[in-house]
């Protein structure tokens, strides 16, 4: 389930008490969709997913299989 409308999402936002941010280089080798599953699990409701060197390409796959997981977790996915 996803957010409709700005006040959900800021509402959302507000109420986060964490806010943990994902880079592939900060992953350990670890694949970033198994790290941000992991997040979602431990009760996290704002994932942010950034990227510098990877191609726009592969961000936007990345950040799409990203949507479909903070969806899931009713999480909000900042890029």
């Amino acid at each position: 389930m996803s957010f409709h409308t700005e006040n959900e999402r800021v509402d959302a936002f507000k109420k986060a008490s964490v806010y943990p941010v994902v880079t592939t280089d900060f992953c350990a080798g670890r694949n970033p969709l198994d790290v941000v599953r992991s997040i979602l699990e431990g009760g996290a409701k704002v994932v942010q997913i950034r990227e510098k060197t990877m191609s726009d390409r592969d961000y936007l796959e990345l950040l799409k299989a990203a949507r479909k997981l903070t969806n899931e977790f009713r999480a909000l996915l900042i890029a």
